[in-house]
């Protein structure tokens, strides 16, 4: 499987064939949409633009490793909520590869095992970094918190606009979306829940 949202590690070799690739075949569409790419000064350099921006930018978390991140032991066995956020997510909508962009906030009961804060803000955006739906950005970064910090809890919650809503389509500029992913002790406990959306709305 290959999809969109999938991580693909690749070389710098790998990079600058992929590169050329897609702006080839981006020229080909631009000059399907009757886009004069050669005499157009505008249009001219358009396709490795966008063949650049997608690899090397907007689309860069498929094919970079995950950010390095130091996992260190909860010595002092901290058992309080832990509420980061807003993180900035840029990402862009795998149906019709328009951006969406809103902010994360994520809610950790500690365990055995914990980063250091701007370290959440890098796996949002590794994940974010890829064609994407944010209900799956959502249960990502919440996969990657319970698989290496493994807490007692974890709440994710994802807020954003879509601009495939705003600039298309129903063309709805005040529409936003807004995804959650609670597990652990989240689920079972309504007090720590609400502390955590309450914590939310003040960060707002």
């Amino acid at each position: 499987m290959n999809f969109s949202n999938d991580n693909k590690i690749t070389t710098k070799e790998q990079l600058s064939a992929m590169e050329k690739k897609v702006s080839t075949s981006l020229e080909g569409v631009l000059r399907e949409l009757e886009i004069d790419i050669d005499n157009d000064h505008n249009t001219k350099e358009t396709a490795k633009r966008i063949a650049k921006m997608w690899i090397r930018e907007k689309f860069k978390g498929r094919y970079e490793a995950p950010p390095k991140i130091t996992v260190f032991p909860n010595v002092k066995d901290l058992d309080q909520l832990m509420t980061i956020g807003p993180i900035d997510v840029k990402s862009t909508c795998s149906h019709h590869f328009v951006d969406f962009i809103g902010k994360c906030w994520i809610g950790i009961l500690p365990g055995e095992k914990l980063i250091g804060l701007s370290k959440y803000a890098r796996i949002v955006d590794w994940f974010a970094r890829r064609p994407q739906i944010q209900e799956e950005l959502t249960a990502q970064v919440t996969a990657w918190i319970e698989d290496n910090l493994k807490p007692r809890g974890v709440a994710v919650v994802i807020k954003a606009k879509h601009f495939c809503c705003c600039t298309r389509g129903v063309e709805d500029e005040h529409m936003e979306f807004v995804t959650a992913e609670i597990k652990g002790t989240f689920r079972k406990s309504e007090s720590l829940k609400s502390e955590f959306y309450n914590q939310i709305n003040f960060t707002r």
